[in-house]
């Protein structure tokens, strides 16, 4: 079954609305007030440490960090309403989750299953999964944020500024 099912016309109105730099496929970081990283590191690596960090990863350390995504995506999944980002034929498309067991498995299977973009609506934020224990927030207040930085403390990670 997939994890996510296309939401009502209404619905996909209001977000495109509260969500205007996603109109095009190519927006990026300047389209939002502020930028972060949610990341297992507490610290922006330079080359060499990502060199060693990110390279040739023991399976201990690998199930360490997966059980801290795990945990984040948990929170996501049950205490936010999430929104997948897609494009089709460059056409913007939210998708609901069907249920928070299915959202949090899909956000666990990004390496095998690709990467996940959604919307958190409550917080006006974008969040996009990346492969190097690194994922990205966009937001546009950040008076909103305290929700999912204590989410992302809570879970073991960080979220670098």
């Amino acid at each position: 079954m997939r994890a996510f099912k296309v939401i009502p016309r209404k619905q996909t109105k209001q977000l495109e609305l509260q969500f205007p730099q996603l109109k095009c496929s190519d927006c990026g970081l300047d389209d939002f007030n502020y930028d972060a990283r949610v990341c297992v590191f507490d610290h922006f690596l330079d080359g060499d440490e990502a060199n060693e960090l990110l390279e040739n990863i023991s399976k201990e350390e690998r199930n360490k960090r997966d059980l801290k995504w795990s945990a984040l995506y948990k929170v996501l999944s049950q205490d936010f309403d999430v929104y997948m980002v897609k494009y089709r034929s460059e056409k913007l498309v939210f998708k609901a989750p069907r249920s928070a067991e299915l959202l949090m498995t899909r956000l666990d299977k990004m390496e095998s299953a690709g990467y996940v973009s959604f919307v958190i609506p409550a917080l006006d934020l974008w969040y996009q999964q990346y492969w190097d224990d690194t994922h990205l927030i966009c937001y546009q207040d950040a008076q909103k944020l305290q929700p999912i930085k204590d989410a992302i403390d809570k879970s073991g990670l960080f979220l670098l500024e």
